[in-house]
Formats: structure tokens, C-alpha cells, sequence
């Protein structure tokens, strides 16, 4: 079946974004915890807080500390981003404003949560991380 319609066909590239866009949250926190997982496994014991400092552990830490060091940068674009993208792909579905409202206000709630749960830090992996 052949969709001519360009108001219904949504490109790839903005579904692709908008998906990363919401999944950004979840993988700043997963690189955190993966990161100290690592350490954890490298060093033999958990990594403690102002004694193994991630950036010279090993590198096979390297890897999963740049990469949450890269989400961490990012993450004030991420959210500006991720609203900006949520917004036009409701608008190209035709989606309602109502719905289009209440996907922002949740993704930002989203990205309200994750810097809570990262400053409460149960564990002190965000306190090991900056060290």
C-alpha cells in the first residue's frame, strides 16, 4: 500500500530522534550504574568515593565513563530537544494538543526524576563518578 500523503508518513530521522530523545534519561543513568559495574568488576571490590577515581582505573572503565560523561554534557539539550522534537512529532500525527501537552510535561517530569534519583544518590556512585 502507498501512503502519497506526506501529513500521515512521519520520517524515519524524527521518530528515530524523538524515541532517543525519551530513552536519554534512562540511558544517562543506566551509563552511571554500568560504569561503576565495571570498576566494580575490574577492581574486585565495590569503588569507594575518594579512593579509586574512575578516570584511571582501567580502560575498559574508560569507555563507559566517557560515554556518561558525553550523556551528562548533553543532557540540558537533551531536554530542551526532546520537548522541541515530542511537539512536532505530535504535530505531524495530528495528534491533540492536550496529548501533545501532557507527552512534554511527562517527559520533562522524566527528566525531573532522573536528576532527583542522581542527586539522592543511594549508593554514592554519583559522588564515586565526580570524585
Amino acid at each position: 500500500m502507498n501512503n502519497t500523503d506526506p501529513d500521515r508518513s512521519s520520517p524515519g530521522w524524527l521518530s528515530l530522534l524523538t524515541v532517543v530523545s525519551w530513552a536519554c534519561p534512562f540511558l544517562l543513568v543506566g551509563s552511571l550504574y554500568m560504569t561503576w559495574a565495571v570498576a566494580w568488576v575490574v577492581l574486585g571490590h565495590p569503588p569507594r568515593p575518594s579512593a579509586d577515581d574512575p578516570k584511571s582505573i582501567s580502560f575498559w572503565v574508560d569507555i563507559p565513563y566517557a560515554t556518561t560523561r558525553l550523556l551528562l554534557i548533553v543532557f540540558p539539550a537533551a531536554v530542551i530537544m526532546g520537548a522541541i522534537l515530542t511537539v512536532c512529532f505530535g504535530m505531524r500525527h495530528k495528534a491533540r494538543r492536550v496529548k501533545i501537552a501532557v507527552a512534554v510535561v511527562v517527559l520533562v517530569g522524566l527528566w525531573v526524576g532522573t536528576i532527583a534519583f542522581l542527586r539522592w544518590d543511594p549508593w554514592r556512585i554519583g559522588e564515586w563518578f565526580m570524585d
